[in-house]
Protein backbone atom coordinates (compact mmCIF):
# COMPACT_ATOMS: atom_id res chain seq x y z
CA UNK A 1 0.00 0.00 0.00
CA UNK A 2 1.46 3.42 -1.41
CA UNK A 3 0.61 4.90 2.30
CA UNK A 4 2.66 8.48 3.00
CA UNK A 5 1.81 8.83 6.71
CA UNK A 6 1.38 12.54 7.92
CA UNK A 7 0.70 12.18 11.61
CA UNK A 8 0.63 8.60 13.14
CA UNK A 9 1.68 10.07 17.08
CA UNK A 10 -0.35 10.15 20.35
CA UNK A 11 -2.12 13.23 20.75
CA UNK A 12 -3.18 12.18 24.42
CA UNK A 13 -2.90 9.19 25.82
CA UNK A 14 -3.17 8.05 29.37
CA UNK A 15 -2.63 4.34 30.35
CA UNK A 16 -2.52 3.30 33.79
CA UNK A 17 -1.44 -0.07 35.07
CA UNK A 18 -3.37 -2.70 36.51
CA UNK A 19 -2.42 -1.53 39.71
CA UNK A 20 -3.92 2.03 39.72
CA UNK A 21 -7.60 1.16 40.05
CA UNK A 22 -7.62 -1.46 42.75
CA UNK A 23 -9.30 -2.34 45.50
CA UNK A 24 -9.73 -5.56 48.10
CA UNK A 25 -12.88 -5.64 49.77
CA UNK A 26 -13.66 -8.22 52.36
CA UNK A 27 -10.56 -10.14 53.39
CA UNK A 28 -8.98 -9.81 50.07
CA UNK A 29 -11.34 -12.33 48.24
CA UNK A 30 -12.80 -10.18 45.79
CA UNK A 31 -10.15 -7.36 43.77
CA UNK A 32 -10.75 -5.24 41.48
CA UNK A 33 -8.52 -3.39 39.06
CA UNK A 34 -8.87 -1.80 35.92
CA UNK A 35 -6.67 0.40 32.82
CA UNK A 36 -7.69 2.12 29.83
CA UNK A 37 -6.14 4.48 27.73
CA UNK A 38 -7.13 6.82 25.04
CA UNK A 39 -5.39 8.16 21.57
CA UNK A 40 -5.91 9.57 18.49
CA UNK A 41 -4.45 9.66 15.05
CA UNK A 42 -4.54 10.49 11.34
CA UNK A 43 -3.27 9.55 7.84
CA UNK A 44 -3.95 10.96 4.47
CA UNK A 45 -4.08 7.63 2.71
CA UNK A 46 -4.70 4.28 3.75
CA UNK A 47 -5.88 3.37 7.42
CA UNK A 48 -2.32 2.90 9.22
CA UNK A 49 -3.00 1.70 13.09
CA UNK A 50 -4.54 4.19 15.31
CA UNK A 51 -4.84 6.87 12.40
CA UNK A 52 -7.23 7.10 9.24
CA UNK A 53 -7.90 9.22 6.46
CA UNK A 54 -10.78 12.12 8.25
CA UNK A 55 -9.00 11.50 11.29
CA UNK A 56 -9.61 9.17 14.10
CA UNK A 57 -10.82 10.38 17.73
CA UNK A 58 -12.34 7.65 19.35
CA UNK A 59 -9.78 4.95 19.98
CA UNK A 60 -10.38 5.22 23.56
CA UNK A 61 -10.42 1.69 25.89
CA UNK A 62 -11.24 0.68 29.20
CA UNK A 63 -11.01 -2.66 30.83
CA UNK A 64 -12.31 -3.58 34.45
CA UNK A 65 -11.04 -7.24 36.21
CA UNK A 66 -12.64 -8.91 38.99
CA UNK A 67 -10.93 -11.59 40.65
CA UNK A 68 -12.53 -13.84 43.65
CA UNK A 69 -10.84 -16.20 45.84
CA UNK A 70 -13.59 -17.98 47.42
CA UNK A 71 -10.57 -21.03 48.91
CA UNK A 72 -6.82 -20.26 49.30
CA UNK A 73 -6.07 -22.84 45.97
CA UNK A 74 -9.38 -21.75 43.93
CA UNK A 75 -9.44 -18.59 42.10
CA UNK A 76 -12.16 -16.96 39.66
CA UNK A 77 -11.27 -14.63 37.61
CA UNK A 78 -12.92 -12.64 34.46
CA UNK A 79 -12.41 -9.03 32.39
CA UNK A 80 -14.60 -6.97 30.75
CA UNK A 81 -13.37 -4.55 27.95
CA UNK A 82 -14.85 -2.16 26.38
CA UNK A 83 -13.58 0.30 23.49
CA UNK A 84 -15.10 3.23 21.61
CA UNK A 85 -15.42 3.51 17.48
CA UNK A 86 -17.97 1.07 17.35
CA UNK A 87 -20.46 1.48 14.36
CA UNK A 88 -21.95 4.36 14.32
CA UNK A 89 -19.03 5.79 17.16
CA UNK A 90 -20.89 3.67 19.83
CA UNK A 91 -19.37 2.04 22.74
CA UNK A 92 -18.66 -2.42 22.62
CA UNK A 93 -18.08 -4.41 24.96
CA UNK A 94 -17.09 -7.98 25.31
CA UNK A 95 -15.75 -10.70 27.90
CA UNK A 96 -11.99 -11.02 27.21
CA UNK A 97 -11.77 -13.90 29.55
CA UNK A 98 -13.59 -15.76 32.62
CA UNK A 99 -11.75 -18.83 33.63
CA UNK A 100 -11.49 -20.65 36.95
CA UNK A 101 -8.05 -21.71 38.20
CA UNK A 102 -6.93 -24.31 40.99
CA UNK A 103 -3.65 -24.47 42.51
CA UNK A 104 -1.88 -27.34 42.81
CA UNK A 105 1.47 -25.88 43.59
CA UNK A 106 3.66 -23.72 42.25
CA UNK A 107 4.67 -25.92 39.32
CA UNK A 108 1.24 -26.96 38.67
CA UNK A 109 -2.19 -24.97 38.00
CA UNK A 110 -5.18 -26.36 35.99
CA UNK A 111 -7.51 -23.56 33.92
CA UNK A 112 -10.73 -23.84 32.83
CA UNK A 113 -12.96 -21.59 31.10
CA UNK A 114 -12.03 -18.69 28.65
CA UNK A 115 -8.91 -18.18 29.17
CA UNK A 116 -6.03 -15.67 27.59
CA UNK A 117 -3.87 -17.76 25.20
CA UNK A 118 -0.19 -17.59 26.48
CA UNK A 119 1.31 -16.52 23.23
CA UNK A 120 4.68 -15.26 22.70
CA UNK A 121 5.52 -11.85 24.69
CA UNK A 122 2.35 -10.09 25.11
CA UNK A 123 -0.49 -12.74 25.28
CA UNK A 124 -1.75 -12.55 27.86
CA UNK A 125 -1.24 -8.54 28.41
CA UNK A 126 -1.77 -7.57 24.69
CA UNK A 127 -3.97 -4.61 25.92
CA UNK A 128 -2.39 -3.13 28.67
CA UNK A 129 -0.80 -0.27 27.20
CA UNK A 130 1.69 0.77 30.14
CA UNK A 131 3.22 -2.85 29.85
CA UNK A 132 5.36 -1.83 26.05
CA UNK A 133 7.16 1.34 25.10
CA UNK A 134 4.23 2.11 21.94
CA UNK A 135 0.92 2.86 21.48
CA UNK A 136 0.26 -0.45 19.15
CA UNK A 137 1.96 -3.64 19.68
CA UNK A 138 4.12 -4.83 15.98
CA UNK A 139 0.95 -5.05 13.93
CA UNK A 140 2.46 -7.92 12.05
CA UNK A 141 2.51 -10.53 14.83
CA UNK A 142 -0.30 -9.04 17.15
CA UNK A 143 -2.20 -7.42 14.59
CA UNK A 144 -5.12 -9.02 12.29
CA UNK A 145 -2.67 -11.33 10.85
CA UNK A 146 -3.89 -14.69 11.66
CA UNK A 147 -1.33 -15.32 14.37
CA UNK A 148 -2.59 -14.31 17.87
CA UNK A 149 -6.28 -16.18 19.32
CA UNK A 150 -6.81 -13.33 22.68
CA UNK A 151 -8.30 -16.78 24.50
CA UNK A 152 -9.37 -19.73 23.99
CA UNK A 153 -12.18 -21.81 25.26
CA UNK A 154 -11.25 -24.76 27.08
CA UNK A 155 -8.49 -26.41 29.28
CA UNK A 156 -5.03 -25.17 30.61
CA UNK A 157 -2.28 -26.15 33.14
CA UNK A 158 0.76 -23.32 33.78
CA UNK A 159 3.61 -23.40 36.42
CA UNK A 160 7.14 -22.66 36.92
CA UNK A 161 10.08 -24.24 38.86
CA UNK A 162 13.73 -22.42 39.68
CA UNK A 163 16.61 -23.43 40.62
CA UNK A 164 18.57 -22.20 43.71
CA UNK A 165 21.11 -20.82 40.62
CA UNK A 166 18.63 -18.40 39.14
CA UNK A 167 17.65 -20.27 36.52
CA UNK A 168 13.88 -21.14 35.83
CA UNK A 169 11.38 -22.65 33.25
CA UNK A 170 7.79 -21.54 32.97
CA UNK A 171 5.56 -23.70 30.91
CA UNK A 172 1.83 -23.06 29.63
CA UNK A 173 -0.38 -26.11 28.00
CA UNK A 174 -3.74 -25.89 26.39
CA UNK A 175 -6.40 -27.83 24.58
CA UNK A 176 -9.41 -25.67 22.94
CA UNK A 177 -11.13 -23.74 20.96
CA UNK A 178 -9.02 -20.48 19.19
CA UNK A 179 -10.60 -17.57 17.74
CA UNK A 180 -8.81 -15.22 16.06
CA UNK A 181 -8.83 -11.56 14.29
CA UNK A 182 -8.18 -11.89 10.47
CA UNK A 183 -7.54 -9.70 8.00
CA UNK A 184 -8.47 -10.57 4.27
CA UNK A 185 -5.27 -9.62 3.25
CA UNK A 186 -4.60 -11.74 0.73
CA UNK A 187 -7.89 -11.31 -1.26
CA UNK A 188 -6.59 -7.54 -1.87
CA UNK A 189 -3.29 -9.17 -2.94
CA UNK A 190 -5.02 -10.87 -5.62
CA UNK A 191 -8.25 -8.77 -6.60
CA UNK A 192 -6.22 -4.99 -5.82
CA UNK A 193 -8.81 -3.17 -7.52
CA UNK A 194 -11.15 -3.97 -4.52
CA UNK A 195 -9.26 -1.91 -2.33
CA UNK A 196 -9.41 1.90 -2.83
CA UNK A 197 -7.61 4.52 -1.02
CA UNK A 198 -8.56 5.70 2.51
CA UNK A 199 -11.08 2.41 2.79
CA UNK A 200 -9.95 0.41 6.21
CA UNK A 201 -9.48 -2.99 6.13
CA UNK A 202 -12.32 -5.25 7.75
CA UNK A 203 -11.23 -7.61 10.36
CA UNK A 204 -13.63 -10.50 11.41
CA UNK A 205 -13.10 -13.16 13.89
CA UNK A 206 -12.46 -16.48 12.60
CA UNK A 207 -12.77 -19.58 14.49
CA UNK A 208 -9.57 -22.00 14.29
CA UNK A 209 -11.20 -24.84 16.01
CA UNK A 210 -10.08 -27.11 18.61
CA UNK A 211 -6.22 -26.33 18.70
CA UNK A 212 -3.25 -27.67 21.31
CA UNK A 213 -0.73 -25.15 22.45
CA UNK A 214 2.41 -24.63 23.87
CA UNK A 215 4.62 -22.20 25.71
CA UNK A 216 8.13 -22.87 27.24
CA UNK A 217 9.84 -19.48 28.93
CA UNK A 218 13.28 -20.21 29.93
CA UNK A 219 14.45 -17.62 32.75
CA UNK A 220 18.37 -17.00 32.86
CA UNK A 221 20.24 -15.79 35.89
CA UNK A 222 20.80 -12.39 34.35
CA UNK A 223 18.28 -10.49 35.41
CA UNK A 224 15.39 -9.43 33.11
CA UNK A 225 16.64 -12.12 30.57
CA UNK A 226 14.43 -14.42 29.12
CA UNK A 227 13.78 -16.89 26.48
CA UNK A 228 10.10 -18.43 25.23
CA UNK A 229 8.60 -20.97 22.63
CA UNK A 230 5.65 -20.61 21.51
CA UNK A 231 3.31 -23.18 19.29
CA UNK A 232 -0.47 -24.25 18.09
CA UNK A 233 -1.71 -25.41 15.65
CA UNK A 234 -3.97 -29.15 14.66
CA UNK A 235 -3.30 -31.81 12.52
CA UNK A 236 -3.98 -30.91 8.90
CA UNK A 237 -4.87 -27.29 10.20
CA UNK A 238 -3.70 -23.82 11.07
CA UNK A 239 -0.45 -23.87 13.20
CA UNK A 240 2.06 -21.06 14.47
CA UNK A 241 4.96 -21.57 15.95
CA UNK A 242 7.71 -18.85 17.26
CA UNK A 243 10.57 -17.45 19.38
CA UNK A 244 10.73 -15.17 21.79
CA UNK A 245 13.69 -12.75 23.37
CA UNK A 246 13.36 -10.27 25.92
CA UNK A 247 15.96 -8.02 28.69
CA UNK A 248 13.95 -5.91 30.39
CA UNK A 249 15.28 -4.01 33.53
CA UNK A 250 15.06 -0.59 34.76
CA UNK A 251 17.83 1.13 31.96
CA UNK A 252 16.90 -1.09 28.80
CA UNK A 253 13.58 -2.45 27.00
CA UNK A 254 15.00 -4.90 24.21
CA UNK A 255 12.36 -7.47 22.91
CA UNK A 256 12.23 -9.48 19.73
CA UNK A 257 9.92 -12.19 18.22
CA UNK A 258 9.84 -14.28 15.03
CA UNK A 259 6.70 -16.69 14.17
CA UNK A 260 5.91 -18.83 11.27
CA UNK A 261 2.29 -19.06 10.45
CA UNK A 262 0.99 -22.04 7.85
CA UNK A 263 -2.85 -22.75 6.88
CA UNK A 264 -2.57 -25.83 4.40
CA UNK A 265 -6.48 -25.12 3.61
CA UNK A 266 -6.03 -21.61 2.44
CA UNK A 267 -1.75 -22.51 1.05
CA UNK A 268 -0.84 -19.63 2.66
CA UNK A 269 2.50 -19.09 4.68
CA UNK A 270 3.69 -16.08 6.70
CA UNK A 271 6.62 -14.61 8.39
CA UNK A 272 6.90 -12.05 10.94
CA UNK A 273 8.76 -10.81 13.15
CA UNK A 274 10.26 -7.00 14.92
CA UNK A 275 13.37 -6.50 16.98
Amino acid sequence: MRTTLLLAATLAAFVAPALALAAELGSGQLSLNGFGSWAAGYTNRNAYQTGSVPGRWDNAEFALDVAAHPEERLAIAAQVFFKGGGEGGDLTGRIDWAFASWRFSDAVTLRVGKVKQPFGIYGEIYDVGTLRPFQSLPAGIYGPADFLGESYFGAGLTGSVFSSGGWGLGYDLYLGELVVNEAELPKFVAHPELFQPGDAIEIEEESHGRQAGARLTLHTPADGLSFRLTAAGRPNGPSVAGVSAEYLTDVWSIRAEVFHQRDPAEEVQAWAGYL
